[in-house]
């Protein structure tokens, strides 16, 4: 039941917009995305498929959901 919730808020993916980028990412971030990455990268990259125009934008989406979950999950040596 969480993995079907998890899919469902992760296909805000394919309502991606300019104006929305900053949303759908915090969004994103919320769902504990590295837990479900592998879900993530895959309807980012089927979006992107479906939509080659916006590749930019899922460029943009991936860069701000990296820079907010990247420093929870380095190692420190």
């Amino acid at each position: 039941m969480a993995w079907k919730k998890f899919k469902e808020n992760i296909s805000l993916i394919n309502k991606l917009q300019f104006y929305n980028v900053n949303k759908i990412a915090l969004q994103i971030i919320q769902e504990k995305v590295f837990r479900g990455r592998g879900i993530v990268a895959k309807t980012i990259i089927q979006a992107q498929k479906a939509s080659p125009q916006l590749s930019s934008l899922y460029a943009i989406l991936i860069a701000l959901v990296n820079s907010k979950v990247r420093p929870f999950y380095i190692s420190t040596p």
